[in-house]
């Protein structure tokens, strides 16, 4: 769940891999990310990915679930 005020306002939030996330588990991130439609993903190179949206409800049922994703606005 992205709960940053700043990165709804923006609707633009920056994920980072952690030394502890495999790299299954991150592929499997980024696979169901990329299958999202109106979610664009950029990659830079530290590894982590930007993501922007247009329309906030748009990202409101991805991002609202119980699961957390550790994230920062960028």
């Amino acid at each position: 769940m992205v709960d940053l005020p700043v990165a709804w306002l923006g609707k633009r939030v920056r994920i980072h891999r952690l030394e502890t996330d495999g790299d299954a588990e991150w592929g499997q991130v980024m696979y169901q990310l990329a299958a999202i439609g109106g979610l664009q993903m950029d990659f830079d190179e530290a590894g982590s990915v930007i993501l922007q949206w247009e329309k906030q409800g748009d990202m409101a049922s991805v991002f609202g679930g119980k699961k957390r994703i550790a994230a920062t606005a960028s």
